[in-house]
């Protein structure tokens, strides 16, 4: 794998798009124990890593077949999120 995230260097190739994936990190953690047995802060660390770019890459290979898609697209699909204060889906 080429690249490296800390210099912004893309792993995937193309330009680098920004993303975030919020974690759960004590959830992550515990559960983490009870499927895959104890292990190092570290290796643990690197673990959740690779589980979060198999997904970026999932995505990847998605898109792939779907051609170039224009970025404003995704407001134009309507998409939605929960708003829990308002108990209803909203636009984003």
């Amino acid at each position: 794998m080429s690249g490296d995230f800390r210099t912004g260097e893309s792993f995937f190739g193309g330009s680098v798009e920004k993303i975030a994936i919020l974690v759960d990190g004590g959830f992550y953690r515990k559960r983490a124990n009870v499927l895959a047995g104890k292990k190092e802060a570290e290796e643990r660390a690197d673990e959740l890593f690779e589980y979060c770019l198999s997904h970026l890459r999932e995505e990847d290979r998605r898109d792939a077949g779907k051609g170039q898609k224009d970025k404003s697209s995704k407001k134009d699909r309507g998409d939605k999120i929960y708003a829990p204060a308002k108990r209803k889906l909203e636009t984003l």
